[in-house]
């Protein structure tokens, strides 16, 4: 499937178990050639929901993959994955691991 023929998805709709079951899939990035990152780490923070939030706040970890990309910085990225569809996230560079860079979106 095309990138483009992916819906967008609205963030503010999401939850935490909606990633839950796209652990360890790819997601393609829409910036270059072969960029992809790999879902690794989902994790809601009930405890710090408020009484008039609908969700509790959650953070997603993705593991990059792929040719060395551009200088990677904290920004807005565009992801894509079948399942879900496109997705506009703010993402920050992380501490890269041994298998590469590591990148953070936080929902609120």
């Amino acid at each position: 499937m095309v990138v483009a023929d992916l819906p967008t998805r609205d963030l503010g709709l999401l939850r935490a178990a909606d990633f839950v079951p796209l652990l360890h899939q790819e997601f393609i990035l829409v910036m270059g050639p072969g960029q992809s990152v790999t879902l690794i780490s989902v994790v809601e923070r009930e405890n710090l929901r408020r009484p008039n939030d609908r969700r509790a706040p959650f953070r997603l970890v993705f593991q990059g993959k792929g040719p060395p990309p551009p200088p990677w910085t904290q920004g807005t990225y565009e992801l894509s994955q079948p399942a879900l569809g496109r997705l506009i996230l703010f993402m920050s560079a992380k501490q890269p691991n041994a298998e590469g860079p590591l990148f953070e979106a936080v929902f609120c």
